[in-house]
């Protein structure tokens, strides 16, 4: 069934929710548009629309932060944060939790 990913017009303010129905691990996303700001790449400007999402009812992704600027010609950044990640040894021994930190952006 078609999913509602980017809702249009897409301003500050709205929110929409993301649900993707898979029976073995059923997902829903909500996405809010929190913020307007200009974004500079290679010289250009970009007006985007900061879109946060929050996952919910997800053990899988508990502590998993995502954060994306669009403009109107597309996604300009997408900035992914997970908070627990946790090292291990050869022998499967847990080390210790990391955050690791992602950064997607227009080239």
């Amino acid at each position: 069934p078609p999913t509602l990913n980017i809702k249009y017009p897409l301003r500050k303010g709205i929110q929409w929710t993301y649900r993707y129905p898979r029976q073995d691990m059923p997902l829903q996303i909500d996405k809010k548009a929190v913020a307007e700001e200009v974004l500079e790449r290679n010289g250009k400007l970009f007006e985007c629309i900061k879109v946060e999402y929050i996952y919910m009812n997800s053990d899988v992704f508990n502590g998993f932060q995502m954060t994306d600027w669009i403009a109107e010609k597309g996604l300009v950044q997408r900035i992914s944060a997970i908070d627990r990640v946790t090292l291990t040894s050869g022998e499967g021994e847990p080390l210790r939790t990391v955050r690791i930190r992602d950064i997607l952006t227009l080239k």
